[in-house]
């Protein structure tokens, strides 16, 4: 299932999966969303920043449900840089 998101997402997003088939998962760990650090490349990073997703992941499988509280989002945008 791809259903496209109805509101445009951007960085800073919280954004959870749209269905089971599209979970956020590391291991044995379960992620219920995680923060929109980059468009393109479309990546996200868990709230924690314990976790980062880039190539598993599409815009298209999330839609957003919040916006990431500024510490959280500066946290998880270090993410990016490796």
């Amino acid at each position: 299932m791809n259903i496209e998101h109805t509101q445009p997402m951007s960085v800073g997003d919280v954004v959870a999966p749209i269905s089971d088939e599209h979970r956020l998962v590391s291991g044995c760990n379960y992620y219920a969303g995680a923060v929109v650090v980059s468009m393109d490349p479309f990546v996200l990073v868990s709230t924690m920043a314990d976790m980062r997703w880039s190539h598993t992941v599409k815009c298209g499988h999330f839609y957003t449900v919040g916006v990431a509280e500024p510490s959280t989002l500066k946290k998880c945008m270090k993410r990016l840089g490796g």
